[in-house]
């Protein structure tokens, strides 16, 4: 029969190790301009295998006991839990309103919502977050997603253990075993195939857990192996595993996956053999790690929004020293957190009912706030900006009926297709907007990167979209209907190197046999430096300057004298524009497409010379931005405008 479980420190101290390797990632120390702890982020895995330990050990000794509650079990998690997380959140509200820009403000209480209700992970899935990834450490509450992944598996994991160990005690390995294999399949499958699916979500963690969930299910088998020395070579493995992993794993590597094994088998010798190794157990379970492992989770909540408002919003220096002191205030609000918050919650003698209500009425509050956030889109009256300013600025849509991308085709007419990525977009809705070629043409898009399209006609299959995301699929299914029914195929699309190389392969194919082919060449793209004569004068409101200080130098001018550039100003404007081209790659794209598309024999059509030419890019349309940024991508009035431009274009 078990008895009362005891706290073990050196668990603490590995968590401490868990959570250091976790900050020192994201942290982006380096040394001679290598990163250190590249492979840090296994952190979050170790914490996976402890959770799985732990919340088993409490499970099965619970059973034993014949106390278990499924009612005690989630209060635990809620006290644990939601008001350190709640407090964390709250403490960034005013940060984000007073910092964050009205789209990023948007994304900003998307991810409240979504973290409230334990399914992050799903959120930065959905929206195309790469972890790791520079943009990422924009998003304060990225680290979220780690604590959804955890909740949704303990919502089902107690009735999982009490229906095994009532109904098929004898077989309890086998099936938590069989769980396992089949998760560390899927964590295999999808990490080849679908990487940022199989990150966020459970199907490829569960195994992870579960192997903490061994360990604690055959405690009593492992312990005829603990003699001494054992114990201290086993620790010694399994801390090897684990340094080797923050050092050879990095954020290309496929994770997780077969590869995690490692990481995962050296947690697990640390949990069966860390305590009884004297040498080992003696670092450990000293205060220092224990400490910093008792507050880990508040640490955890806390260095990730810290570090990413600093990031975005710090004029100091991105150095090692500063970093050293952005870490001293995280562990003080973490140690803040712990004392004040987790622990006092945490204590059975404070009334859950006391605790309930509060946290019921944050979780409220929370997302009644995103929906405003939402439905005011951001509260752009943040910004001290004229109606005018707002207008030019802000507003990239033009009323206009909605443009839709399948139709029924007019069999007078030839059907034109045009094929490419947002770039396509663009000049999809160029083409349809132009009355000249729409009474000629059945004008539809293929939204694909040219470089998979040969693949996917050929296996009727998209690869390069998510495979779980079904509204892309089926999207995917009907335009490639319309490409067997296509008489012209117009590549137009954002190039790079892969998407010109394919190009040879296409034109091979039978499916292209007898279809006019065009390629389009590239859109304007800009590369502005900070510095330019267009900058505005420091402006008192603080999200102003930021908008100032990332804005193209139209807009910059606009936000400096509220009006619209003169012809001479706008003379000035357009010489600048083309002085800031991405001239070097642009050169080099658009001669290898003109090249490539006499050696093919395909029409080549020269987009790019409609806009700039003659040392000027036209930027300026119907008193709107013909640019929605710097990326070649075109608002709605300068497709109107660049409608006007192309009536030479199926001559």
């Amino acid at each position: 029969m078990l008895n009362k479980l005891k706290y073990k420190k050196e668990i603490d101290g590995l968590r401490c190790l868990a959570i250091l390797s976790v900050i020192l990632y994201h942290f982006k120390f380096n040394y001679s301009e290598s990163t250190l702890f590249k492979g840090g982020y296994i952190g979050v895995d170790i914490f996976y295998v402890i959770s799985g330990y732990l919340i088993t050990s409490i499970l099965l000794n619970n059973l034993e006991r014949k106390k278990f509650s499924f009612v005690h079990f989630y209060e635990r998690r809620i006290r644990r839990l939601l008001p350190a997380l709640f407090i964390v959140i709250i403490a960034l509200l005013p940060f984000a309103w007073s910092l964050l820009l009205p789209l990023e403000l948007k994304k900003f209480f998307y991810s409240i919502s979504f973290s409230s209700f334990f399914l992050s992970n799903f959120f930065f899935w959905s929206v195309g977050d790469v972890y790791g990834a520079q943009s990422s450490e924009y998003e304060p509450l990225l680290n979220t997603w780690s604590l959804a992944v955890e909740e949704q598996f303990y919502i089902l994991y107690p009735i999982l253990i009490l229906s095994i160990n009532n109904f098929l005690k004898k077989k309890f390995n086998l099936y938590l075993i069989i769980i396992f294999v089949l998760s560390l399949f899927f964590a295999y499958y999808f990490s080849q195939h679908h990487r940022s699916f199989n990150f966020y979500m459970i199907f490829g963690r569960i195994w992870e857990l579960l192997a903490g969930a061994l360990i604690a299910k055959n405690e009593n088998y492992f312990r005829q192996f603990k003699t001494k020395k054992l114990s201290t070579l086993f620790s010694f493995v399994g801390l090897f595993f684990l340094f080797v992993s923050f050092y050879l794993f990095a954020d290309n590597i496929k994770h997780p996956s077969l590869y995690t094994l490692l990481p995962i088998v050296g947690t697990c010798l640390l949990l069966v053999f860390l305590g009884s190794s004297i040498f080992f157990n003696k670092i450990f379970s000293s205060n220092i790690p224990v400490n910093i492992g008792l507050i880990s989770y508040s640490l955890y909540l806390w260095h990730y929004p810290i570090y990413s408002f600093f990031l975005r919003f710090s004029n100091i220096e991105n150095s090692n020293l500063n970093k050293i002191y952005i870490l001293i205030l995280t562990f003080i609000l973490a140690i803040s957190t712990y004392h004040l918050v987790e622990k006092p919650f945490r204590n059975r003698k404070f009334n859950f009912k006391l605790l309930i209500v509060p946290l019921l009425l944050i979780f409220t509050l929370l997302n009644v706030a995103t929906f405003f956030v939402i439905k005011n889109n951001g509260y752009e009256t943040r910004l001290q900006l004229t109606n005018f300013q707002k207008d030019f600025i802000l507003s990239k849509k033009k009323e206009k009926e909605k443009i839709k991308i399948s139709i029924k085709p007019d069999f007078k007419k030839k059907n034109l297709l045009v094929i490419g990525n947002s770039h396509a977009l663009d000049f999809y809705e160029i083409l349809k907007i132009n009355n000249i070629i729409t009474k000629k043409y059945n004008v539809n898009l293929f939204h694909i990167q040219i470089r998979c399209l040969k693949e996917a006609i050929i296996k009727e299959k998209n690869d390069c979209l998510r495979k779980l995301d079904f509204k892309s699929q089926n999207l995917f299914k009907n335009q490639l209907k319309n490409f067997y029914n296509s008489d012209i195929i117009v590549f137009k699309t954002r190039w790079n190197k892969q998407d010109i190389a394919s190009l040879n392969e296409l034109n091979n194919l039978k499916f292209f046999k007898n279809k006019e082919i065009i390629i389009v060449n590239s859109s304007p793209e800009f590369n502005f430096s900070k510095e330019n004569q267009f900058k505005s004068e420091k402006r008192q409101n603080f999200l102003t300057q930021r908008l100032n200080d990332i804005s193209t130098p139209i807009n910059k001018f606009i936000i400096s004298y509220n009006r619209l550039p003169t012809n001479l100003e706008k003379e000035l404007l357009e010489n600048y524009y083309y002085k800031n081209l991405k001239i070097n790659s642009m050169n080099y794209i658009n001669s290898t497409l003109k090249n490539k598309s006499n050696n093919l024999r395909i029409k080549y059509y020269d987009f790019f010379s409609k806009i700039c030419k003659k040392k000027r890019c036209k930027v300026i349309t119907q008193e709107k931005n013909l640019f929605s940024d710097n990326n070649g991508h075109i608002t709605d009035y300068g497709k109107e405008f660049m409608a006007n431009k192309i009536n030479d274009f199926l001559r």
